[in-house]
């Protein structure tokens, strides 16, 4: 179906005035310090996004007594969630392999939805949205798939 989608002419596109684009749309670098608490990827205008793929390593701690429970998670500006993982107690949530969120997927497939989907916010917090770790890293956070508006809309 994929295939039919990028123009192999034998299937009908299922996203009207829209074509399915691969490679880079858009990214923010690898994370390595505590230099943010929270970073924004901004969709260009006219595109959606479909696949968001974040190299390894994807990490957070709080080893200081800051807080007990803690948040790595990946919203949109609608407050869509594509990824969450949690930690309570001692120690550090870490994901040590690539992963591929589907922000489409969120939307049921429903463009008029999901073309308000502007922003891709990362970040780490504890449960009441504060920003208390010790220690926060994560790789690059990239669209790598998305629907872009067709000219003239056809």
């Amino acid at each position: 179906m994929i295939f039919d989608i990028l123009g192999s002419g034998k299937g009908k596109n299922p996203f009207p005035g829209y074509q399915l684009k691969v490679g880079e749309l858009c990214s923010l670098p690898a994370l390595t310090t505590n230099s943010a608490n929270e970073r924004v990827l901004t969709i260009p205008a006219g595109c959606i996004p479909v696949c968001i793929k974040m190299d390894p390593t994807f990490k957070a701690s709080s080893g200081k007594g800051e807080t007990s429970t803690l948040v790595l998670d990946v919203r949109d500006n609608n407050n869509k969630e594509f990824y969450r993982a949690c930690r309570n107690g001692s120690g550090q949530i870490y994901n040590n392999g690539t992963a591929y969120l589907c922000p489409l997927g969120a939307y049921d497939g429903d463009l008029e939805l999901a073309k308000t989907c502007t922003k891709i916010r990362v970040r780490a917090h504890n449960s009441g949205m504060e920003y208390l770790y010790s220690d926060y890293q994560y790789g690059k956070v990239a669209v790598t798939m998305w629907l872009e508006k067709n000219p003239g809309g056809g």
